[in-house]
């Protein structure tokens, strides 16, 4: 059920973003305390995005679980921002990260609700 999707406006060979969206699924799992069975990570280079007037690298992320505690927001957005940084080249104050918690009864999987 934990779903994170980041664009970004950097350019990624496939080799790369693959390997970047394993990385976050097993970040993401960890952050969450949830098997990574239920990971979902995509990766979405090369927007035209721009942050503040600029064109420099820049990302919007979307971080989404059932269960996700407004306590727990600071510590994810933290690592999420450290893995932007290291990973894909873009600075933490270039980065928006938008965060939901999901009700169960509104997120599908396999046929049917979590709820």
């Amino acid at each position: 059920m934990p779903l994170c999707r980041i664009e970004t406006n950097v350019t990624f060979d496939e080799h790369v973003k693959t390997d970047l969206c394993a990385k976050l699924s097993q970040t993401l799992a960890t952050l969450t305390g949830k098997s990574e069975n239920y990971v979902m990570t995509l990766i979405v280079d090369n927007v035209a995005m721009s942050f503040a007037g600029s064109l420099e690298p820049a990302a919007s992320v979307e971080c989404k679980s059932i269960g996700l505690a407004e306590t727990q927001c600071t510590q994810f957005c933290s690592a999420l921002c450290a893995f932007i940084d290291q990973e894909m080249g873009v600075s933490p104050d270039r980065t928006y990260i938008e965060f939901t918690d999901l009700n169960r009864r509104f997120f599908g999987w396999n046929g049917s609700t979590f709820g």
